[in-house]
């Protein structure tokens, strides 16, 4: 929605220890690099826990995660594809959820 809110998902992924990926449409609106997109236009990932934050999940991103065991999905529809492949399934909207998400993570640290 706004390049801006990358920033909450750089947050958590610090205060993780992860790195961000992302979906086509993030790319083509040149909010990060090409190298960073997931899928089969872009790479393949295999981390121990993909948390997917606001993605649909369409075919051509699920190709990109064939190989992560365990998905945490994040969206705020309800009927998301990526719901049917999550391993855990949260209904939010990420704006709200991720910074509450962040400080329980950077508190048990």
């Amino acid at each position: 929605e706004d390049q801006d809110n990358l920033e909450i998902v750089n947050d958590l992924a610090r205060a993780m220890g992860a790195d961000v990926s992302c979906s086509r449409p993030i790319v083509d609106a040149k909010w990060l690099e090409k190298s960073r997109q997931v899928g089969t236009s872009g790479q393949t990932v295999s981390p121990k826990v993909y948390l997917a934050c606001g993605i649909s999940g369409s075919f051509q991103h699920m190709g990109g995660i064939k190989g992560a065991p365990f998905i945490v999905a994040v969206n705020k529809n309800p009927k998301a594809p990526i719901f049917q492949v999550a391993d855990v399934g949260i209904v939010a909207d990420i704006l709200e959820f991720l910074p509450e998400l962040t400080e329980a993570v950077e508190k048990n640290r």
